[in-house]
């Protein structure tokens, strides 16, 4: 594939990685914001850093935009969309997190707010991703699975939902 002609090795980035958190307390109510430059309450979230997984991108993100401590437990819903931010495909996961703490400290250089708001808050929103989300949290989960890279030998994470029982 990399013969003579044209080069197939891209010389930029071709994707990019963002994450968000749905956080659900045990009462129902799940971490909300709004940006400042937004306006309807969206999952706290943001993109991967270089070498960074998924997991660690939703905590921290969550945790930086709202002073929310979080766990992992799962990838929810994953969207693949084209020619966005600088002409990028885009690749966007959703992570279900669980609080570990529950006092709200929003960012103020990226929100104008953040709250604990029933679910339903999503249904209402103008985004039709926000709309998908509210009804995939009843979904079944995306797993996580980590394994050994058979040539780089290095962490590898397969996630994949388990067989209903």
């Amino acid at each position: 594939w990399l013969g003579k002609g044209e080069s197939k090795v891209p010389d930029y980035a071709t994707h990019r990685v963002g994450v968000a958190g749905l956080v659900m307390r045990e009462d129902g109510n799940v971490l909300l914001v709004k940006e400042k430059k937004g306006a309807f309450w969206k999952l706290p979230g943001g993109h991967a850093d270089l070498g960074e997984h998924i997991p660690q991108t939703a905590v921290r993100e969550v945790l930086e935009e709202t002073g929310i401590e979080a766990t992992f437990k799962s990838i929810l819903a994953f969207r693949h969309s084209h020619r966005l931010s600088h002409n990028r495909s885009d690749l966007y996961f959703v992570c279900r997190l669980h609080p570990t703490t529950t006092t709200i400290n929003p960012c103020p250089h990226e929100l104008s707010d953040a709250a604990w708001l029933p679910l339903s808050t999503l249904i209402s929103s103008p985004s039709e991703l926000n709309r998908a989300l509210a009804s995939a949290a009843s979904f079944q989960d995306i797993n996580l699975h980590e394994q050994t890279h058979l040539f780089t030998k290095l962490p590898s994470m397969l996630y994949y939902a388990e067989k209903p029982q």
